[in-house]
């Protein structure tokens, strides 16, 4: 027997993340604390029946990897991890980092439909449920389920009020219930509705004549009413200068196809719509020949801002027709000295923001969505420009589906997520269903997270609580990194919001989110699991998780779909790269640790892995296409940036192959399918705790490579 003393002094383990959605006969990767030699890991194949050892195919004092049962069905398993010291348990395939986004944004409406997003949130589709709690607790019928979302109705007789929401998947019985999520059921506040017909102002509509002082006395009597309906019957006006539009008003068309407003092609360069908060433009054409910004609203930095909608619209924001190639040039300079990559044709932020079934095409930049608080654009074509490029900065609930997002112009150059706006966070983004094509410029990526910076790197003090006192030995890093243009928070207080990670040492793989700091003191959002001490080094820097990238199609790019720096739990499923580069999760030294920790990267496909260039940066010679799992190395600094990653059931053909690069420390990589490729799986000799697993080669020269590293390939590298 142990003898008491030994089992007193034992540390009780902890599952700090265990990955899912598995499969029987996949392996689980559980990420965590005083994994001692003598564990045992088990599992169930649902919650409370009998436990079975699991076969541990490799394991170290902060991971496990174990592999599940091939001969059980799927559902939700229970999985158990014991040493001398104790035990740690948890749930496989439960709905997990669940967000929702309803019809206004962060509220919704009684009777009206919402989206809710997640892992593992189809199990049994007959057994789909969403229920809230609170003032009534009552099940929300469920419309539509898939693996990462679902589209529910919530009754119209609950009443107002706070709420908490909770999903289950149809397996499980109890434990197949979510973590509960606050949920806010609230009325919509009508606006106004008295219509302004433009022509009861002397608008003729006819294309011939100027109406911009008609339509701006329509909008002026809107404003003196508190908001109304400004309002175009069938025809083409001529407009001249920005309209403004008030809070509480909607600039309405008869219909997309029958009404067109027209901004001439003077020789100073306009905006064509502009507001602040609370308002709309539906149903409505616009076209202009010389602008500098399209449909403009204030951004979530803004207070108040917000409650925007844009529905059924078309812009043809085009400055460069009849224009010889001289002009262009200097049409697109005048362009950039107002505003960097020539203009934006819809910039929106803030609360509750909706774009649907538009169609936008615009000279330079066709999308610049800053900070949103709960959105959706939902089914629109959106045409980038010249060096244009969409970019979603700062979110906090955003659903983003069924978009078509095209180069319009060889200089044209992708976008995507990042933390432009103020640095601080982007988070829970459903992604899904979207198709991009022709990024031809920059880049050229089809969608990458982006924004560096940090507030320290470097050992703590003490971690008590909610309180975590840094050391006064604010950096580890070289003198020279700390020169570099990108580090506008360095060494700066941390924001709100923020990411604080444990890099190395006691407690590794946790992370927490900044509430305040006070000196060197920093509050946390929640204690830690694992008490970090003097071992551990701490990185504070900008926060982005939670990306669902589900179901997209990629072709002629770059990169399909890239992490560029932090990226906490994303999981990217179902996508199709074609000629694009493929995939890449990327921790690295960005103006601070920005580590990429627990993604998974399933069931994607390489049709076509050929392209014009390298995915690394698009840089020549043109190179395979690959899903890369990347960690940026930084000298003398011993920092893993890529740890615990998931790559399964991904289909690589015609020169693609998976890559295992830098600073990468557990990964699974199992049941991926490569052929007609000169490298099946290539690992770099500094990668540690790499498990492949059942992989397939068809015409493959070389299966498994392992390489050297290879010095300057990586960001953060000298």
């Amino acid at each position: 027997m142990t003898p008491a003393s030994v089992l007193a002094a034992a540390e009780k383990p902890e599952i700090l993340w265990a990955s899912d959605p598995i499969r029987p006969g996949e392996t689980v990767l559980i990420q965590g604390h005083a994994f001692t030699p003598d564990v045992v890991v088990e599992a169930s194949p649902a919650p409370g029946k009998p436990m079975r050892a699991l076969e541990v195919l490799d394991r170290h004092e902060q991971c496990l990897k174990a592999l599940l049962p091939a001969d059980w069905a799927p559902g939700i398993f229970e999985l158990r991890v014991t040493t001398r010291g104790g035990q740690a348990s948890w749930l496989l395939n439960r709905p997990a980092s669940v967000f929702w986004v309803g019809d206004l944004g962060k509220r919704q409406t009684p009777g009206g439909r919402f989206r809710i997003c997640g892992r593992n949130m189809l199990g049994d589709p007959k057994g789909v449920r969403a229920r809230v709690t609170g003032p009534r607790s009552v099940d929300v019928p469920v419309e539509k389920a898939e693996a990462f979302a679902l589209t529910a109705l919530r009754p119209p007789d609950v009443p107002s009020g706070e709420y908490s929401l909770q999903v289950h998947n149809g397996w499980g019985q109890d434990a197949g219930w979510s973590d509960p999520v606050a949920f806010v059921v609230a009325p919509a506040t009508p606006w106004p509705q008295t219509v302004f017909n433009v022509k009861d102002f002397g608008a003729q509509g006819k294309g011939l004549v100027d109406d911009t002082a008609a339509v701006q006395a329509a909008l002026a009597k809107a404003a003196a009413n508190g908001g109304g309906i400004v309002f175009f019957p069938r025809g083409r006006y001529e407009i001249r200068d920005m309209l403004t539009v008030p809070r509480f008003t909607v600039l309405r068309g008869a219909r997309r196809e029958w009404v067109e407003l027209m901004w001439a092609d003077g020789p100073t360069p306009v905006v064509l719509v502009k507001g602040t908060n609370s308002f709309g433009v539906e149903e409505i054409s616009l076209s202009s020949r010389n602008y500098a910004d399209g449909i403009v609203g204030d951004t979530g930095l803004v207070p108040g801002a917000g409650d925007v909608f844009l529905r059924r619209v078309r812009v043809r924001a085009m400055r460069y027709i009849r224009q010889g190639p001289e002009q262009c040039f200097q049409r697109h300079l005048e362009a950039c000295k107002v505003r960097e990559q020539g203009g934006i044709t819809i910039l929106l932020g803030g609360q509750n923001i909706e774009i649907t079934d538009c169609d936008v095409f615009g000279s330079g930049r066709v999308l610049e969505l800053g900070v949103v608080i709960g959105g959706r654009i939902t089914g629109n074509t959106f045409t980038n420009g010249c060096q244009g490029w969409y970019c979603i900065a700062g979110s906090n609930g955003l659903i983003f589906e069924n978009n078509e997002i095209v180069g319009g112009d060889l200089q044209s150059a992708g976008g995507g997520l990042n933390t432009f706006y103020d640095w601080r966070s982007s988070q829970d983004v459903y992604f899904a269903h979207n198709r991009l094509r022709m990024a031809h410029g920059g880049d050229r990526e089809g969608l990458t997270s982006d924004g560096g910076g940090g507030s320290h790197a470097g050992p703590i003090d003490s971690a008590e609580g909610t309180n975590l006192v840094l050391s006064e030995t604010r950096t580890v890093l070289p003198p020279a990194v700390g020169k570099l243009e990108y580090l506008a928070l360095w060494n700066r207080q941390a924001l709100p919001g923020m990411g604080v990670y444990i890099l190395k040492g006691r407690g590794a793989g946790q992370w927490r989110r900044v509430v305040r700091q006070e000196g060197r003191t920093v509050e946390i959002d929640r204690p830690w699991g694992v008490k970090p001490d003097s071992s551990s080094l701490v990185g504070i820097s900008t926060f982005q998780g939670n990306y669902l990238i589900v179901g997209n199609e990629m072709s002629d790019a770059g990169i399909a779909v890239q992490f560029f720096g932090v990226s906490i739990g994303n999981v990217v499923a179902g996508n199709i790269s074609r000629r694009a580069g493929g995939f890449h999760i990327w921790g690295l030294f960005y103006g601070g640790f920005h580590p990429s920790w627990y993604c998974q990267v399933l069931d994607n496909e390489v049709p076509e892995g050929n392209g014009l260039s390298s995915p690394v940066f698009n840089t020549p010679p043109s190179l395979d296409s690959h899903l890369a799992i990347l960690g940026g190395i930084l000298p003398d600094t011993d920092v893993t940036l890529n740890l615990a990653s998931v790559v399964r059931r991904n289909r690589l053909h015609n020169n693609g192959h998976v890559d295992l690069l830098g600073t990468v420390k557990d990964v699974v990589v199992e049941h991926n399918r490569i052929e007609n490729s000169d490298v099946g799986i290539n690992i770099e000799t500094m990668v540690a705790g790499a498990l492949l697993r059942e992989n397939t080669f068809l015409d493959v020269d070389q299966p498994v490579v392992h390489s050297p590293r290879r010095m300057g390939q990586l960001p953060g590298e000298p």
